[in-house]
């Protein structure tokens, strides 16, 4: 591939998957794990010539490692969690280049939907998490729960600014046999620890590539 067109494709993120658990001690060193892989990453697609605009932590359900209890303290697990991110982007070790960092607080749960619209006002593209919505033994899907995600839509498309929340909060039809396949991709990464990579690539014109802003 020329390096023209090269300059037409851009690398959207790279994404690693990372478990953490209430033990608050343990997440900066995960999270450093994580990003020093992502930046790793980063690097050798760069290194083709390619451009990498985000990199992205997405973990299991935040009712595995965040004090769900009530809002307060699932705020303050997050705000934990913001100050790790912004004190480790800052390290020279990690060499991002300022490459943007996006963080997912995996998915919410019927239980602590509630929360959802709380945790993305405060943390914004530090705390993008969705809602799978299962189907029965029927295929039919659990309208109750749909409805209410899409209550959480209307209310962060109201209590944010320019309805942007929206973009932080997923709503995945996945159904019956996906949410087993997650169960068990979760319980992988608890047993062997791996890191995973998912590289999205989409082609941009050329006037779109140089007038995008830089990253902040």
């Amino acid at each position: 591939m020329s390096q023209d067109q090269k300059q037409l494709i851009a690398v959207r993120a790279i994404t690693c998957f990372t478990v953490l658990d209430a033990n608050q001690a343990s997440w900066r060193g995960l999270l450093l794990e994580a990003i020093h892989f992502l930046a790793a990453a980063a690097e050798s697609i760069r290194s083709l010539d390619y451009e990498v605009q985000t990199l992205r932590i997405i973990t299991n359900p935040f009712c595995e490692w965040l004090d769900v209890s009530d809002a307060k303290m699932a705020l303050d697990g997050l705000g934990v969690i913001q100050r790790l991110l912004q004190e480790i982007e800052l390290l020279d070790e990690c060499n991002l280049k300022g490459t943007r960092i996006r963080f997912s607080i995996g998915a919410a749960t019927p239980e602590t939907l509630h929360l959802v619209p709380a945790l993305i006002r405060a943390g914004g593209d530090l705390a993008n998490c969705c809602i799978n919505i299962l189907q029965d033994q029927n295929g039919i899907l659990d309208a109750a729960l749909v409805l209410r995600a899409a209550e959480v839509c209307v209310e962060l498309g109201q209590t944010t600014l320019r309805g942007e929340g929206n973009f932080n909060f997923t709503i995945n039809f996945n159904g019956v046999q996906h949410e087993r396949q997650w169960k068990k991709f979760c319980h992988w990464i608890r047993v062997s620890k791996p890191v995973g990579l998912r590289a999205e690539v989409h082609r941009r014109r050329p006037a779109e590539r140089r007038s995008r802003p830089p990253a902040p």
